[in-house]
């Protein structure tokens, strides 16, 4: 089996399953399953439902700056290519011999570009795990849970779709809540 359809699979049946478990917990809070779907609204709809509507503007924020700065680092890397001298080494290899053409700032430049990137990427992370431990905070779950957010997301998304029954969320802010006796399909809890 080639290696590369191996992880192309993975990769797709992650975003599936994370899909489908944001689609449960969207469906649970009154929220249409479809904005699941989207991968960035999805973070920022979720931070509404959590009522952290602060992390889900930083995580939106992040993001598009993270796609702005990937962008520039495609450009440069071509242009850095274009200007040098790209020999093919192998059937799917090649290496750039001669950076004569190429100014240093240029390769600087990439290099901070790429280090601003990684650093956006973090923070993308940190908020993901604000978000999950936003998440089992209000959702009374066990406090491992938070880093299964950041760690496994698909898997946990499921989890708290289709299997953690417990929403509570008015439980937060309404000391007086009382979880409902006789569930429902209609209403669950």
């Amino acid at each position: 089996m080639n290696m590369n359809f191996s992880m192309n699979w993975n990769v797709n049946l992650a975003g599936i399953l994370t899909i489908i478990g944001f689609w449960g917990i969207f469906s649970r809070f009154q929220e249409a399953g479809w904005k699941a779907i989207v991968p960035i609204y999805r973070e920022y709809v979720w931070s509404k439902i959590l009522k952290r509507e602060d992390l889900g503007k930083k995580y939106v924020w992040t993001s598009v700056a993270a796609i702005i700065v990937g962008i520039i680092i495609t450009i440069l890397a071509v242009i850095i290519m274009a200007m040098g001298k790209v020999e093919q080494t192998g059937p799917n290899s090649f290496e750039l011999r001669d950076f004569s053409a190429v100014p240093r700032w240029m390769v600087l430049v990439l290099g901070l570009v790429t280090f601003v990137l990684l650093a956006l990427g973090i923070y993308v992370l940190v908020l993901q795990y604000q978000l999950g431990k936003a998440h089992v905070e209000m959702d009374h779950g066990a406090s491992w849970l938070k880093w299964c957010w950041l760690i496994i997301p698909s898997i946990t998304a499921i989890y708290f779709g289709f299997i953690h029954t417990r929403y509570h969320i008015d439980a937060l802010w309404d000391k007086n809540y009382q979880p409902n006796p006789n569930p429902t399909p209609d209403n669950p809890q």
